[in-house]
């Protein structure tokens, strides 16, 4: 019973890792992108 009243907390805990990732990676990407459109204009 409690394993399944914690089910969708452990699924929450796990996208929140997920989406923390994501958004890690994706902002390495796009400091990668202006770091080259700054080089580009400089």
């Amino acid at each position: 019973y409690m394993e399944g009243f914690l089910a969708p907390f452990n699924s929450a805990v796990i996208n929140a890792a997920q989406l923390k990732e994501l958004i890690e990676s994706m902002t390495k990407f796009f400091e990668d992108v202006a770091r080259d459109i700054i080089r580009g204009n400089g």
